[in-house]
């Protein structure tokens, strides 16, 4: 199996910078948390971080995990899958997952499968999980609105920092929400 043509994108965002803040991240309603995942791609490995919000903004919890695949679809499938795997362990009753990565969201919409042998597990799990959880929902953000959870992701790599983070370790500057989405 070739490299995902998507990868490049993903190692390159560890560097890149944006300087639009416009589209930031928005705050759920009273009530409910705000699920966010990405992942960050290394020539070795990658690595899926997982952040539950409340309504003033402020972190739940925070999961990273390392993952042996460089195919960055497949991290961001993983990252939801392990989402989906937390979330029914946590306290909410409302929780909105959001996901940077467009053609998953799409294809947890959709019935039919098309990613591909490795991840239909998964993707059966995740759709599996909305099934039985009506009262989750999932929506796509930009890159910019998920920015905290990409520098997590990419902190978590760097630091070799894996399972659930103490939140008091995490730096002040992977949560200033006016950095870009590098």
């Amino acid at each position: 199996m070739g490299v995902d043509p998507n990868n490049s994108k993903h190692v390159s965002a560890w560097t890149s910078v944006s300087k639009d803040s416009s589209l930031g991240w928005k705050p759920p309603a009273v009530g409910s948390v705000k699920c966010n995942v990405d992942v960050a791609m290394s020539y070795t490995h990658s690595v899926l971080v997982v952040v539950f919000r409340d309504h003033e903004g402020s972190l739940y919890t925070v999961y990273t995990e390392s993952i042996p695949s460089q195919d960055s679809l497949l991290g961001e499938i993983a990252a939801f899958f392990a989402a989906t795997r937390l979330a029914i362990d946590l306290p909410f009753s409302r929780i909105l997952f959001e996901s940077d990565c467009l053609v998953l969201v799409q294809d947890i919409f959709d019935l039919a499968v098309r990613i591909g042998w490795q991840a239909e597990g998964w993707v059966s799990s995740i759709r599996s999980f909305f099934r039985t959880h009506p009262q989750h929902s999932l929506g796509w953000v930009s890159c910019r609105s998920n920015k905290l959870v990409h520098r997590l992701a990419k902190w978590a790599a760097t630091k070799d920092v894996f399972g659930f983070i103490n939140l008091t370790s995490i730096l002040a500057f992977i949560v200033d929400s006016n950095s870009g989405c590098g």
